[in-house]
């Protein structure tokens, strides 16, 4: 072999190593972007936990980690599903995973998306309104919150699986009043989480109005409760004891109410108080008792006694941003 060619090989073989230690770099920088501060085995309720990362706008993941933060599923959301010019707000907010294993997310004020695990597209919806939240119904419709529509727009939305609008509710022969009829902020309600009951009623998030409400098919109120002072409730839970689970975010705690005597029967408030760096909006009961609780750059596993039992922490997120990069929802699998 002559001089000339040794040179080409080496330089080849110094290449192919480099690219090989970048790209097994990048790997274990990824793994390791998820850490556990703490991991009570005999406690916490083990499983996997799905979630949209947001950490980085501009490479957006949906991800399932296990109990110890690895990472043993990954999606990450094409660029083709973003406007071509993609504002701060136009991040994944909600996460479900379907009976069939399939994946539904959405864009906040793009669409909301169904794919399957190998990351293929089966379905989609465009709305540049949608937020929040996104459910599958039992019946293949899907319902969502459209949470920075102005007045007389239509906050909740339920659609076939062909796309074509099936109800909806703008809250206007009920709320279009005082003190509500002049508010805005981001929106005049600013819905942020929807759940049609077992019943066929439709309970509703309504941030700005400081309120839960139960709405009949025709869209009449039939339940609510009104928190006495600025909270910020969001996306709260129907428990099976007909409880309430409702995270505060202003107050950075989660209570459970009674339906009946609209009393609190449990609460946890964040280590941190009322400071505004947690943001606590998601909330979920586990079936061993704990919750799920997600604030803006943790997710956290707490016993009924509030004892902290796992809690997962994204170094990379920094919750001063002004960008929107924080988690909003997480749901535990098993």
């Amino acid at each position: 072999m002559n001089n000339a060619l040794k040179k080409i090989f080496i330089r080849t073989g110094i290449l192919a190593f480099g690219v090989i230690i970048i790209l097994a770099y990048s790997s274990m920088a990824y793994s390791a972007r998820y850490v556990i501060e703490k991991y009570d085995t005999d406690h916490a309720f083990n499983g996997t936990t799905l979630f949209a990362d947001n950490s980085d706008p501009d490479n957006p993941r949906i991800v399932e980690v296990d109990m110890r933060g690895n990472t043993v599923w990954d999606f990450r959301v094409p660029d083709s599903l973003f406007p071509d010019f993609r504002k701060r707000y136009n991040i994944v907010m909600d996460v479900e995973r379907l009976p069939n294993n399939h994946i539904l997310f959405n864009i906040q004020k793009v669409g909301i998306y169904e794919i399957e695990r190998g990351g293929k597209l089966v379905w989609k919806h465009e709305d540049t309104e949608t937020s929040h939240d996104v459910d599958r119904l039992p019946n293949g419709n899907t319902l969502y919150v459209r949470g920075w529509v102005r007045k007389g727009g239509k906050h909740v939305i339920e659609i076939d699986p062909s796309g074509k609008e099936v109800w909806s509710w703008d809250g206007m022969r009920h709320f279009d009043r005082e003190p509500f009829s002049n508010i805005h902020h981001q929106g005049w309600m600013h819905v942020n989480g929807v759940t049609r009951l077992s019943n066929g009623n439709t309970l509703i998030s309504i941030r700005n109005f400081n309120m839960i409400v139960e709405v009949d098919p025709e869209g009449m109120p039939v339940w609510k409760y009104q928190f006495k002072s600025r909270s910020h409730p969001h996306d709260p839970e129907l428990l099976p004891d007909n409880h309430l689970l409702i995270p505060i975010t202003s107050a950075n705690r989660v209570i459970e109410i009674d339906r009946v005597t609209k009393t609190p029967v449990w609460e946890w408030t964040h280590p941190n108080g009322a400071r505004p760096i947690a943001h606590i909006r998601d909330a979920n009961r586990l079936p061993n008792g704990n919750t799920l609780i997600v604030e803006a750059n943790r997710i956290t596993e707490v016993m009924p006694d509030g004892e902290i039992v796992w809690r997962l922490r994204i170094p990379s997120i920094d919750i001063d941003s002004k960008r929107f990069k924080f988690l909003y929802k997480a749901e535990r699998i098993r």
